[in-house]
């Protein structure tokens, strides 16, 4: 059963409990509160050792009856999803209080233990605002694949290095140009570290590139943080 689509280990359980009387161990987001509470179970449920630990511990609470079984899983389910709640719980309703390790320590809110969020790594980037005489920007079209895939944006790089071999295109060094105040940008799965550069233009525009003047920005679909950027210093 679990090998249809949506259904996970633990559905596939209910539904043999339910339909078929089957001794089959049930183990959602409510059982395991139930669980971590009951018998105090402290642990990371991010870690796969822990949960296993409470789906052995769930199996062995199973009735020895094959019929009792659908009462026995929909009563734990209820008993997780109305009294046992994740905020609040209903402690003086509930028929295992005087069992319940979590209440005896105090630690119904404390347990089971909030899932910790994932470290997110942190990506550095270096923008190049390069204007030439008559005001202009220079951008590029990014790489369809990747971060702000097929956006205009100016000129970036993750590295310095990289940013002052380009400038050097334009005759700029890092000494010409200014470094601009760092700000960040929530990615799902990274935190970009951007710090702008920006320098003028000490000859004529190259060819490549394409030059926009600020008036005309709004007419290209730039990466949010860049729009907000070049909004917030007010480029005219």
């Amino acid at each position: 059963m679990e090998t249809l689509c949506g259904v996970g280990r633990s559905t596939a359980a209910a539904i043999c409990a339910f339909s078929f009387n089957r001794r089959e161990t049930i183990l959602d987001g409510n059982v395991k509160r139930v669980l971590c509470r009951v018998f105090a179970r402290d642990g990371n449920p991010q870690d796969k050792k822990f949960e296993n630990s409470l789906w052995t511990l769930a199996e062995s609470l199973l009735p020895s009856e094959n019929a009792d079984m659908p009462a026995y899983t929909q009563g734990l389910m209820d008993l997780g999803a109305t009294v046992c709640k994740r905020t609040k719980p209903l402690c003086h309703q509930c028929l295992m209080a005087d069992i319940c390790e979590a209440k005896k320590q105090n630690r119904t809110a404390e347990l089971p233990r909030k899932k910790t969020a994932a470290e997110v790594p942190t990506l550095p980037l270096y923008w190049l605002i390069v204007r030439n005489r008559d005001g202009a920007i220079l951008l590029e079209k990014r790489p369809a694949k990747g971060i702000w895939g097929g956006l205009y944006c100016v000129p970036c790089f993750e590295s310095l290095n990289g940013l002052s071999d380009f400038a050097a295109k334009f005759s700029l060094t890092m000494a010409d140009m200014d470094e601009q105040t760092a700000l960040t940008h929530r990615l799902t799965h990274r935190l970009l570290m951007i710090t702008p550069f920006e320098g003028q233009m000490p000859s004529e525009s190259p060819s490549d590139g394409i030059w926009i003047k600020p008036a005309h920005l709004k007419d290209y679909g730039l990466p949010k943080p860049l729009e907000i950027y070049l909004n917030g210093n007010r480029l005219e």
